[in-house]
């Protein structure tokens, strides 16, 4: 029943772009001559270990690291780093060479703000 349903809104939805022309194919426009947009990368903090991931928790940002390590970094001095978590016991060891295996992640408490709970 539900894949029945789910293939008839598929359809109907598909029927609707091709009525009013989103099938056809239009010229894409490359960039004119006063596009100038330009990047720039500047270091923020570093002395990381493997970082995965950057958490923003307010006043706070959280760096997960592979091998099983949250440091807390404070934005207003992003060379201070203080280890919030450490969880190398309990995460598997990963490889010189790198893998997919370690701490990939981490999540806030949904109350973190009152509760500081990782």
């Amino acid at each position: 029943m539900r894949f029945a349903y789910f293939m008839w809104i598929i359809t109907f939805t598909l029927l609707s772009f091709a009525d009013q022309g989103y099938s056809k194919s239009t010229p894409c426009q490359g960039p004119t001559e006063t596009d100038q947009t330009s990047v720039q990368l500047l270091p923020w903090s570093s002395g990381f270990s493997r970082p995965v991931k950057m958490v923003d928790a307010g006043e706070l940002f959280f760096v997960v690291e592979q091998h099983g390590v949250i440091q807390r970094v404070d934005p207003k001095t992003p060379a201070t780093k203080m280890v919030a978590l450490d969880l190398r016991d309990r995460v598997t060891s990963i490889n010189a060479g790198g893998d997919e295996r370690g701490m990939l992640s981490m999540a806030l408490h949904p109350k973190f703000k009152i509760n500081h709970r990782l």
